[in-house]
């Protein structure tokens, strides 16, 4: 009963935080799949492309009937980042052996492989988001914007099709850096490229979600949805970019949490 009222919490705050920054929330829903859900890191990656496009898709509604979405950034960061998602996933994740490797007499099996790189991830987007620092130096350093734009997707891409997450903590700062963009539409045209990558990555291994328990899923899924169209609402009223580091602080402090039972399991 505990575990299931602290998943409603987590769900609510996953949902507001894709509505209100289009960013940061996904990444939460791993590790609360993982250890208030109990699922394995395979089934949580699932659930969690899942969980982000259906509550992306709630938050980007608003932002469409308000024309906050650039349709050139879905366009160029859309492409190359759909190909990685489908790559990755199609690919990579089924190539990560059972057993990764072994450190003495400790077996590193796929599942905790994935989550201490996913812990890794998280820290890497809890910095960015509390130093509120701007995208990677291949982003910056003068290339055309439309490389740029096509190396950027890859990446993110490559972090939906891995780990679930939408990346919107790479894209966002992206956007507002490459097209000047202010931050609502960045916000909005990132919640646009997360749906279309999350849908891709569902359906490029959908014998995947089989082993989902949708029984429990669906039911903290639209507690998501609600609290995205709430913060997509909130959004115009809220000074989102002061609330990023807070959240960032969060971040953090979930790795670190990941990295810990990690280590203690071994």
């Amino acid at each position: 009963m505990i575990l299931h009222l602290a998943a409603v919490l987590a769900f609510a705050l996953i949902g507001l935080s894709l509505g209100i920054l289009g960013a940061g929330g996904a990444i939460l829903t791993i590790p609360v799949c993982v250890y208030l859900l109990r699922m394995d890191a395979v089934d949580a990656i699932s659930s969690s492309l899942f969980v982000v496009c259906t509550t992306s898709l709630a938050g980007l509604t608003r932002y469409l009937r308000q024309g906050l979405v650039d349709r050139r950034a879905v366009l160029y960061f859309g492409l190359p980042s759909v190909v990685s998602v489908w790559l990755f996933r199609r690919y990579a994740l089924p190539a990560i052996p059972d057993a990764v490797g072994q450190v003495g007499d400790v077996v590193i099996d796929r599942s905790g492989a994935l989550l201490v790189a996913f812990s890794l991830l998280v820290i890497f987007a809890g910095y960015k988001m509390i130093r509120k620092s701007p995208p990677p130096d291949f982003v910056r350093n003068g290339l055309p914007p439309k490389i740029s734009f096509l190396l950027h997707g890859l990446l993110v891409g490559a972090i939906t099709g891995l780990f679930g997450a939408g990346g919107g903590f790479l894209i966002v700062p992206t956007l507002v850096l490459l097209l000047e963009m202010d931050f609502k539409t960045a916000v909005g045209s990132s919640l646009c490229i997360i749906s279309l990558n999350t849908a891709v990555g569902m359906l490029s291994h959908i014998e995947l979600l089989h082993s989902v328990p949708w029984s429990d899923l669906l039911g903290f899924t639209a507690v998501a949805l609600g609290f995205s169209l709430a913060g997509s609402h909130l959004a115009p009223r809220l000074p989102a970019q002061k609330l990023q580091p807070a959240f960032g602080c969060l971040l953090i402090a979930v790795a670190a949490f990941i990295l810990y039972e990690q280590l203690a399991s071994h």
